[in-house]
């Protein structure tokens, strides 16, 4: 069973996918478009998919074995909790936030995935987050390769054509599915709102999940 790369939508997914498969010329899985144009500046010398997409571990299966029927067969297998700060990612899944505090999650939810992650074995859990994957991302994709076990020999190459890649994928994110920031604001959306505001998501979290806030997403709250 190949590693699995969890997030919330809109938290970067598909941006590491490319990058893993950028260094180690290996494919991710499941396929999409955005994937497969962005596979037209790298080339790929195996079949074997060494990365799994996820948005929910629930509606997720391999093998025709879902996470639900048996979480210990799952707790053997490498998993990436891909993190974003839930105000941005949230605010832009969710069209209908202008005047709700952490809108209701239709199919998916933020907190869920940091809920499965906490119990999973700590040898085989990697916490990224996607804002430090774009400010710094030598040192998280090399982290990324290390834990997945793959070859990073490639490492060097991709970052020197990192600033190429990364305009390759703003266009053709923006093709597919519409840029909002063009890659140039990590915190395009929540900026639109106040501080109050944006601080009773803050507290919302904190009222549930007081514990996994300190330990995971204190970096994003409001000062």
């Amino acid at each position: 069973m190949s590693g699995i790369l969890l997030s919330y939508p809109r938290c970067g997914n598909s941006w590491l996918r490319f990058c893993v498969e950028a260094i180690s010329k290996k494919p991710t899985s499941p396929n999409n478009t955005y994937i497969q144009e962005m596979r037209n500046f790298i080339r790929i010398d195996s079949q074997e998919s060494v990365l799994e997409k996820a948005h929910t571990l629930f509606e997720f299966g391999i093998d025709g074995l879902t996470y639900k029927q048996n979480k210990t067969v799952y707790h053997n297998t490498k998993l990436i909790l891909l993190l974003r700060n839930y105000k941005e990612c949230i605010m832009r899944q969710n069209n209908n936030y202008e005047d709700s505090i952490l809108p209701k999650q239709k199919r998916f939810n933020y907190m869920e995935n940091i809920i499965e992650f906490e119990t999973w074995p700590k040898e085989n859990g990697l916490v990224v987050y996607y804002e430090d994957l774009i400010v710094n991302p030598k040192t998280v994709l090399k982290q990324c390769i290390d834990f997945l076990k793959l070859n990073g020999d490639g490492i060097d190459e991709f970052i020197d054509k990192h600033d190429h890649y990364k305009q390759k994928s703003i266009e053709v994110y923006d093709k597919l599915m519409g840029s909002s920031s063009k890659g140039k604001d990590l915190s395009f959306h929540s900026d639109k709102k106040s501080k109050e505001f944006l601080k009773q998501w803050d507290n919302k979290i904190k009222e549930k999940h007081l514990d996994m806030f300190n330990k995971y997403l204190i970096r994003y709250e409001e000062k």
